[in-house]
């Protein structure tokens, strides 16, 4: 059963806010991880990588066995724990990394995981895409046996006036670190849903796009290359 829950927002911080994209990406794990990839939230070992207010893990956490909330911010961090702490939540572990100063992976992370997600942490002017990328090949590459599925859903911003958009970087960067990057459809049902009437094909009022900025939601599955 789908729960969704109430945390604490700051309006004037980014990583204090919940993002569309976590929305979308909570409603697409209930209806459609199973059918797609033979996954289930039951059970599993889930990391959220920039996970913010603990929206996404705290709302995963009725399902998963052991959900790792990862944030680099301090003041999100702050957050996040004071938002697990009021959930009362013991099987989510919030976890300070902030993989652009400290590339190493933290002693904190499961030597197993089974699901790696992060929503709307692809934003050049703010993020390191390359760093990003280094960070989920390196986790990608743990594992010995299976190969965890990570799953981005990522909020594209591109200039009504530009060819380019903020994915530019993030596919570059990928491709630099030989990870596939594969993309699904989110359904109309699930946009419409979650963001409402006019959210079609992704399209949707957004916190951060700004004038002049057509933002649009897309899920993608990052893979390392054969």
């Amino acid at each position: 059963m789908l729960t969704s829950y109430n945390v604490r927002e700051f309006d004037d911080d980014p990583s204090c806010i919940v993002w569309p994209a976590a929305r979308i990406l909570l409603h697409w794990l209930y209806h459609h991880l199973e059918s797609n990839f033979g996954e289930t939230l039951r059970g599993s070992t889930v990391l959220d990588l920039g996970a913010g207010t603990g929206f996404l893990a705290l709302s995963l956490a009725t399902e998963a066995k052991h959900d790792v909330a990862v944030e680099g911010s301090e003041l999100g961090f702050s957050n996040l724990e004071f938002n697990i702490s009021k959930c009362n939540s013991l099987n989510v572990t919030p976890v300070f990394w902030n993989w652009e100063a400290q590339p190493g992976i933290p002693p904190e992370l499961p030597e197993k995981l089974d699901i790696i997600l992060g929503s709307d942490i692809v934003y050049p002017r703010y993020y390191d895409c390359d760093a990003l990328c280094e960070t989920v090949s390196c986790l990608l590459g743990r594992s010995l046996a299976k190969e965890p599925l990570a799953l981005f859903a990522l909020c594209e911003r591109a200039s009504t006036d530009s060819s380019s958009n903020n994915f530019d970087f993030f596919f570059e960067a990928c491709t630099k670190r030989l990870l596939k990057v594969s993309e699904f459809p989110i359904s109309n049902e699930i946009l419409t849903t979650v963001l409402g009437a006019g959210a079609v094909h992704g399209e949707h009022d957004d916190p951060g796009g700004g004038v002049g900025v057509r933002s649009c939601i897309r899920l993608f599955r990052i893979q390392r290359s054969e």
